[in-house]
C-alpha cells in the first residue's frame, strides 16, 4: 500500500512510520499545538491523550500520518480525509486496513454539541467514508477490502459509540457502512492487533 501511496499522491503530504512497540499512541497535536500534527509514541503522553493500538504480537505495521490537503482531487481542491491510516507493513493479500479520524473535545457534552451546522459524529463519519472512497477510486485499497475505522474522542473515557450513531444519518448506521461501503467503523478509543490479517476495534 505504502508504494501505491507513493506512486500516485503527492509526497510531500505523507509522511510513513513504521513501528511494531507493544502500545502504539497516536495523537494529533493540531488543536493544542498548531506546530506539530500527527505524531506516534510508544507508551501514553501525560499532555495529550491517543488513540492506541494494542500490538503484543509486535507486528509490524505502517502510519501514513497524513499532511493538509493529502488527497487532491484537482488543482486546488481536495478530498475530505481523516487523520491517518495504518495497515501491517510485512503482508501481502489479506491484510487488515485501518482508518482514524479524531476530535479532541473536552467532555460528552462537546462532544455530541451541534453548534452553527457543526455536528461531530456526521463530520466524523463523513471524513472517513470520503477517505476510504478516495483510496478506493485509486486503487489504494480494493474494491472489496473491508476497512476498520475509529472515530475518537480521545479525551472521552466513557462509552461513547451508541451516542454517537445516534448523531448520524440513518444511511451511515454501523450495519449500512458494513453492506453499502465496507466500512466497519466504531466509535471507540483503541484497538488489538492480533495479526497482519485481523484487527479488533475495543
Amino acid at each position: 500500500m505504502k508504494a501505491k501511496i507513493l506512486e500516485v499522491l503527492p509526497n510531500d503530504k505523507h509522511t510513513f512510520e513504521e513501528v511494531n512497540n507493544e502500545e502504539i499512541h497516536i495523537v494529533d497535536w493540531k488543536d493544542v499545538d498548531n506546530t506539530r500534527g500527527i505524531e506516534i509514541f510508544n507508551e501514553s503522553q501525560t499532555e495529550i491523550s491517543s488513540v492506541c493500538l494494542f500490538n503484543e504480537n509486535n507486528v509490524k505495521v505502517i502510519i501514513d500520518k497524513f499532511g493538509e490537503n493529502a488527497l487532491p482531487t484537482s488543482v486546488g481542491q481536495q478530498s475530505e480525509q481523516c487523520e491517518c491510516i495504518a495497515f501491517p507493513s510485512d503482508m501481502d493479500g489479506k491484510i487488515w486496513v485501518l482508518a482514524i479520524e479524531t476530535k479532541y473535545a473536552n467532555n460528552t457534552e462537546a462532544a455530541f454539541k451541534i453548534k452553527d451546522d457543526q455536528n461531530y459524529p456526521e463530520k466524523m463519519v463523513s471524513q472517513i467514508i470520503s477517505t476510504v472512497d478516495y483510496l478506493r477510486a485509486k486503487n489504494i485499497i480494493k474494491e472489496k477490502q473491508q476497512v476498520h475505522a475509529i472515530i475518537s474522542f480521545p479525551k472521552l473515557v466513557l462509552d461513547f459509540n451508541s451516542t454517537l450513531f445516534s448523531f448520524v444519518k440513518e444511511e451511515w448506521s454501523i450495519e449500512n457502512l458494513i453492506v453499502t461501503k465496507k466500512i466497519r467503523i466504531k466509535g471507540c478509543n483503541s484497538a488489538n492487533i492480533i495479526s497482519g490479517k485481523r484487527i479488533k476495534l475495543v
